[in-house]
């Protein structure tokens, strides 16, 4: 099922307008818009790859684990991006070309509600570095495997006629367990349920700031004050059809035809 569309458009900088940019400058916006667009990736695909709400219990399982996949990569995208918000360029670009456009402290503000919600998520840079962007080592799991076997969980994998349909179900059971003990030490349900609100928030407050940062940068170019010609173009985009959001989900077990 599909739905009819708003219209969408292109904006354009041209050539000799963005040459007249200066480099840091246009590392800045591209910079930007580059982590604003992973961001936006990354929590699109957290969401449409868990498990539906029809799914049979091994396909909940492996719904979850590539949603889980996608929350670890967007907890070190969000990592990154404020140690890349942090360099001098960057930061630079944001309070002396973006913000004196922005409302009366609106950009620093944004600015300092992303930093300051960073503060009580000291866990992303273990994260980062433990649990996604590098695999964990036997002492990164050591927890959650003497957490499995408290629990007295067994081994399980499942198995199918294509290699692509095996599936290690029990070690995404460790991939978690081992991420949420890294969040809170002392019990791994409150430390999945901190990542799940935590990073919902950090992320809004990131994209807020990004978006809103260059939408008053552009607005500004197309504006043109003093009389000038106009710097940025606007062409409007041909429509297309949109799959409906809420009803698609990513399946890890599926059929391909026979090529």
């Amino acid at each position: 099922m599909v739905s009819d569309e708003d219209q969408l458009v292109r904006l354009k900088v041209p050539t000799g307008a963005w040459e007249e940019i200066s480099a840091t400058d246009r590392y800045s916006i591209l910079i930007l818009g580059h982590i604003y667009n992973e961001l936006m990736i990354l929590q699109r695909a957290t969401w449409f790859s868990g498990p539906a709400d029809t799914a049979t219990p091994v396909e909940q399982n492996a719904g979850s684990a590539q949603m889980m996949f996608f929350a670890r990569m967007l907890c070190s995208k969000i990592y990154e991006a404020q140690t890349v918000i942090k360099k001098p360029q960057v930061l630079s670009f944001l309070r002396d070309r973006c913000f004196p456009l922005m409302e009366d402290g609106k950009g620093e503000r944004e600015l300092n509600a992303f930093f300051e919600r960073l503060k009580t998520s000291a866990w992303l840079a273990k994260v980062r570095n433990k649990h996604s962007m590098h695999y964990p080592t036997f002492g990164d799991w050591s927890p959650a495997i003497a957490e499995m076997t408290t629990r007295k969980m067994p081994f399980e994998y499942i198995a199918g006629h294509y290699t692509g349909e095996s599936f290690f179900l029990t070690s995404e059971h460790a991939a978690n367990l081992g991420l949420y003990l890294t969040v809170n030490p002392d019990d791994w349900k409150k430390g999945g349920a901190e990542i799940a609100n935590e990073i919902k928030e950090i992320a809004r407050l990131l994209g807020a700031l990004i978006n809103n940062s260059m939408n008053e940068y552009l607005v500004a170019l197309w504006e043109s004050p003093n009389g000038k010609p106009q710097k940025l173009q606007r062409k409007l985009v041909k429509k297309f059809k949109r799959v409906e959001f809420d009803g698609f989900r990513l399946p890890y077990f599926f059929k391909m035809k026979k090529r």
